[in-house]
C-alpha cells in the first residue's frame, strides 16, 4: 500500500481605488429635485485570497483530495464629493453612503431595550429623568439609544449600525475516488456580515392589524403586560409608535453554511472500442442544505447591490437534483 500526502498553499492580497462612482448625489430643492446622477464616490478596496489544496491519501485503489478557499474583502468610502455629504437611500432612507463606512451601510435606530413601567413616572406617560423615549411611546415599546445624548428620541439618533459587507466567506471541497467510484462534496460559507429584512415588514413588527400572518416571535418573545414582558427585545405586539421606526430588530446575522454539491458517479468498466473510449453516469444535488440564523426570510444571501443591500423577500436558491452520462468518444 502506498500512501502519499502533499500540499500546495497560495496567498493573493490585492488593493484598489476606485474613483468617480456615479451615485444619487444631493442636490438644492431649488432645482426641483432632491439628488441626481453624479460621479462623486472614491471607494478603497483591499482584500485577501486564501488557497489550500491537499492530497490526504493515495494508495492503488483510494484517492481522498481538499480544497480549501477563504477569501476577505474591505471597503470604505473616501471621499463623496467637494463636501462629502451622505447620500441617503432605500426604505426609509435606511441604506447610506458615508465617508468612512463600507458601501451601503445600514442606518438605523439602536434597539436597547422594551420600555417598561418603571420606566415612566405615575401618569404612565411621562418618562423618568434619564430615560429618553420617541413622543407618544409607552410600556411595552422599545427603547431606543440615545445617540446624541439630547434626552429625547428623534431621527438624528438614527446611526450606521453595520453593512452587509461579511468578516469573510470561504469554501471547502471534498473529492473521493475508490476503484470505479467517486464523489465530491462542497461546502461553503460566509462569516459576519449583517442583513436588513425590509421585505418583512409585513409579518415582523408592531402593528395594529392582528390580521395578518406574523413570526411566532410576535406570540411568544412580545411585550403583553408588565407580568408577560417577553424576552425584553421584542415590543408590544400593538405598538404602533414603535412600528412606524426602523430599527436594529430587523438587522440579522447574515452567516451561513450550506453544503452546496454532492455528486456520486461511477465509471462503467468495458473494453476500449473504436466507438467509445470511456463513460461515466452520475447523480448530483445543488443547494442540498443549509445552516443560518435568518428567520424573517428564506436565506441570508438574499441581498445585492441592486436592491441596496436589503432582503424585500427573495427567493432563495432553488434545490435541484440532477443525473447523466459523460460519454468520451
Amino acid at each position: 500500500m502506498l500512501i502519499l500526502a502533499f500540499l500546495i498553499i497560495e496567498f493573493i492580497y490585492y488593493k484598489k481605488t476606485t474613483k468617480d462612482l456615479l451615485l444619487k448625489a444631493p442636490v438644492s430643492l431649488i432645482t426641483g429635485f432632491a439628488n441626481m446622477m453624479d460621479n462623486v464616490g472614491n471607494v478603497d478596496n483591499w482584500g485577501l485570497e486564501f488557497e489550500l489544496n491537499t492530497a490526504n491519501i493515495t494508495t492503488n485503489t483510494f484517492r481522498w483530495n481538499s480544497s480549501l478557499n477563504i477569501s476577505l474583502n474591505r471597503n470604505k468610502i473616501t471621499s463623496l464629493g467637494d463636501d462629502n455629504s451622505d447620500i441617503r437611500s432605500g426604505q426609509g432612507n435606511t441604506i447610506i453612503q458615508r465617508v468612512g463606512n463600507p458601501i451601503n451601510s445600514y442606518m438605523l435606530l439602536r434597539v436597547d431595550r422594551t420600555l417598561r413601567a418603571a420606566d415612566f413616572e405615575a401618569d404612565g406617560v411621562t418618562p423618568k429623568p434619564g430615560i429618553a423615549i420617541y413622543t407618544g411611546q409607552k410600556p411595552g415599546d422599545t427603547k431606543w439609544v440615545d445617540v446624541n445624548d439630547d434626552g429625547k428620541i428623534t431621527s438624528a439618533d438614527y446611526d450606521v449600525v453595520g453593512s452587509y459587507q461579511p468578516k469573510f466567506e470561504w469554501g471547502f471541497t471534498n473529492t473521493f475516488k475508490y476503484k470505479n467510484l467517486d464523489a465530491s462534496i462542497l461546502l461553503q460559507g460566509r462569516v459576519g456580515g449583517k442583513l436588513l429584512s425590509i421585505g418583512s415588514r409585513g409579518w415582523n413588527r408592531a402593528t395594529n392589524g392582528p390580521g395578518w400572518n406574523y413570526m411566532s416571535r410576535w406570540l411568544y418573545d412580545a411585550y403583553w403586560s408588565e407580568e408577560e414582558p417577553g424576552d425584553g427585545k421584542t415590543p408590544g405586539f400593538f405598538s404602533t409608535v414603535t412600528g412606524g421606526q426602523y430599527d436594529t430588530n430587523w438587522l440579522y446575522d447574515a452567516g451561513y453554511v450550506r453544503i452546496k454539491n454532492i455528486t456520486l458517479g461511477y465509471n462503467i468498466p468495458f473494453k476500449p472500442n473504436n466507438l467509445i473510449s470511456k463513460a461515466r453516469v452520475y447523480v448530483s444535488c445543488d443547494n442540498v442544505y443549509m445552516w443560518d440564523h435568518y428567520d424573517p426570510g428564506f436565506s441570508p444571501e438574499a441581498a445585492t447591490q441592486d436592491n441596496a443591500s436589503s432582503d424585500w423577500g427573495a427567493y432563495p436558491q432553488a434545490r435541484t437534483f440532477s443525473c447523466g452520462i459523460n460519454v468520451t468518444f
